[in-house]
């Protein structure tokens, strides 16, 4: 259930991770993002305060746009690196 989810998550993101940068920790733990005690990460979190992954901004985008009846194939996404 959701408690293993949890305490996998916390186990796997250490220390670093706390119910403020809880996000941050699920991206790093899905692979997305740096681990929370790397250089990298804390780097980013300095510099781009408030960053998240462009996978993350993709699939909200695609949530919200599906609203608006937006698709696949009436649609072209494209993204700046």
């Amino acid at each position: 259930g959701f408690n293993n989810f949890e305490a996998d998550l916390w186990s796997q993101v250490g220390s670093e991770a706390t119910s403020e940068n809880l996000p941050n920790a699920v991206y790093s733990w899905l692979n997305w993002s740096p681990r929370l005690d790397s250089a990298c990460h804390k780097t980013l979190a300095r510099c781009f305060p408030g960053c998240v992954p462009g996978s993350v901004v993709f699939y909200r985008s695609k949530a919200v746009l599906a609203q608006y009846g937006l698709t696949p194939d009436n649609t072209i996404y494209g993204q700046s690196l």
